[in-house]
């Protein structure tokens, strides 16, 4: 692991705003392949055993790294990281929830596109007229993403609870974009990104083993122990590609970009899933999905390139 810190430590030797791109960029990459193939697994693995082992080894990962952050974060700025908390929890729990249900593109394109909205709704220093119009503009695109999946009109093509699925979208995309406000605020407050990281999954794993083994609301002890047995190794693929080190480059992204900006740029998720979902033969291709999703990319890519490079950019604090 000591190779990765090193690439993502070299991040502050080129300017603030590019690494903040860059950290963003690696996010939407490696987070589009996983999320097609997650799409898949859950099918065949219950979405509490992913969010219980691959979480559980990323927080691992990042406690043994910052082993003196749980005093130094938690103690003092512990309602923050509370809340912080709560958003990774509803934020993963439920899209992965999303990703069984609906077109892994869909999904993230309801997750990732809402988050612009929540952050000009609650950041109103953040707020110009440029800035309702394109977060409302990705609102509407989604809102017709949510009409053609209800209707049956995206890529996938198996029978699927499209509802609950919608829902459980909806839900993770207001919690993460309250996530990233909250990761926000801790990185004003002086924390490292890895630092976050070593904090803000220990209710989401709580949740997922509390729901497993006493509420009896998902799989069995049994059925989870042999559901890992059974695919340990693409687990542990998933932990390290699709969660440990998008997730750091995630954090990153967010300390080093505007809060806004940064909600603007993960919508383009959707658009790095789209050449993934021609690997998984649950999915068909949809004019729908893909002209909604195209119309997201316009709206953002008129947001940044209209953002004057001081907005865009926060100036990096050493």
């Amino acid at each position: 692991m000591n190779s990765i810190y090193k690439i993502f430590n070299a991040f502050p030797k080129i300017s603030p705003g590019m690494a903040g791109i860059i950290a963003i960029l690696i996010y939407i990459i490696l987070s589009a392949a996983k999320g097609v193939y997650v799409g898949r697994l859950a099918q065949e693995v219950h979405p509490l055993s992913l969010t219980m082992t691959c979480f559980g080894i990323t927080w691992i990962v990042f406690l043994v790294k910052e082993r003196q952050v749980l005093e130094k974060v938690w103690f003092i700025k512990s309602k923050v990281v509370l809340l912080n908390n709560i958003a990774t929890a509803g934020a993963w729990g439920f899209y992965y929830l999303s990703l069984r249900e609906l077109e892994p593109a869909v999904s993230s394109a309801i997750v990732m596109g809402i988050g612009p909205l929540v952050v000009f709704a609650l950041k109103k220093n953040e707020r110009s007229i440029q800035k309702g119009i394109g977060a409302t503009g990705i609102f509407l695109t989604l809102l017709g993403l949510v009409y053609v999946s209800s209707n049956g009109r995206t890529a996938i093509v198996e029978q699927s609870n499209t509802f609950l699925g919608l829902v459980a979208a909806l839900i993770s995309g207001i919690s993460a974009a309250l996530h990233s406000l909250t990761s926000k605020e801790l990185n004003t407050a002086g924390y490292s990104p890895s630092e976050i990281m070593a904090v803000r999954f220990p209710l989401l794993i709580i949740g997922s083993v509390f729901t497993i083994f006493f509420a009896d609301l998902g799989p069995t002890p049994t059925q989870v122990f042999q559901e890992i047995l059974s695919h340990y190794k693409i687990i542990m693929i998933i932990a390290v590609f699709g969660q440990i080190i998008p997730l750091y480059a995630c954090q990153i992204g967010i300390e080093k970009l505007a809060a806004y900006q940064a909600a603007m740029l993960l919508s383009l998720l959707p658009v790095a899933i789209i050449p993934f979902q021609w690997l998984d033969s649950r999915l068909s291709f949809s004019y729908y999905s893909s002209s909604g999703i195209i119309l997201m990319v316009i709206i953002v890519s008129w947001q940044v390139s209209h953002s004057r490079p001081k907005k865009l950019f926060l100036k990096h604090s050493s």
